[in-house]
């Protein structure tokens, strides 16, 4: 399965998922309930702050690539991501491919005070708010799915709801589009989502950009 396929597929299914969830809880009370949401935790803050190299730990019950976790202890796997030095926490709340939920999320958030970051296909406002009141402190926008002008306006919307937007690129030909909004925090994912392990040395966006 090729990134741009999963990634499409993943896009739809995502579209029927919040237009199922609106019926239930339109976009207007989320937007009521903003002042309910948990304390912002800065995430830029939390990566930027150490004196070394930041450790962002995810929870992930399984994925397209890798078997499932047989009963995750998420409370104290949390409590051990503590314990060894994270940064931050990355959860997964998509449940059909990596078994994750906003419950999950919710619960990672009443157990520790590190920054959380909401990993789903975000499509839009309502996305980012239910995160938002589920304790996220970033959310991930993955750059397949937007024009520039689309990009610029959901990351404007981050910072409205009082998020970090964490901007990824898995294609090279995504860069472009992702610097010229000049976003706070860019990831470069070193393999299609969908994908069996990465090999760092032969990265999707190896080359693309230079460091010294």
């Amino acid at each position: 399965m090729t990134i741009s396929t999963f990634l499409d597929r993943m896009r739809q299914q995502k579209l029927q998922e919040i237009e199922k969830r609106q019926r239930v809880h339109p976009l207007a009370a989320l937007r009521e309930r903003q002042a309910e949401a948990p304390e912002v935790l800065d995430w830029r803050e939390a990566l930027n702050s150490r004196q070394r190299p930041a450790l962002v730990a995810e929870l992930k019950a399984r994925s397209p690539a890798q078997q499932n976790v047989a009963n995750p202890d998420w409370p104290g796997i949390v409590k051990e991501y503590e314990a060894g030095g994270a940064a931050a926490v990355s959860v997964l709340t998509d449940e059909s491919y990596f078994g994750g939920s906003l419950d999950l999320l919710e619960q990672v958030s009443q157990r520790t005070m590190l920054p959380r970051l909401h990993k789903e296909f975000i499509l839009g406002e309502y996305q980012l708010r239910e995160g938002r009141l589920r304790g996220a402190s970033a959310a991930l926008i993955l750059v397949y799915y937007f024009s520039e002008k689309e990009l610029r306006e959901i990351v404007n919307c981050c910072v409205e709801i009082g998020v970090t937007a964490v901007v990824e690129c898995s294609l090279r030909e995504e860069l472009p589009r992702a610097l010229a909004i000049n976003p706070d925090v860019l990831l470069l994912n070193n393999r299609p989502i969908a994908a069996l392990p990465a090999e760092p040395q032969r990265g999707y966006l190896q080359g693309t950009i230079e460091t010294t």
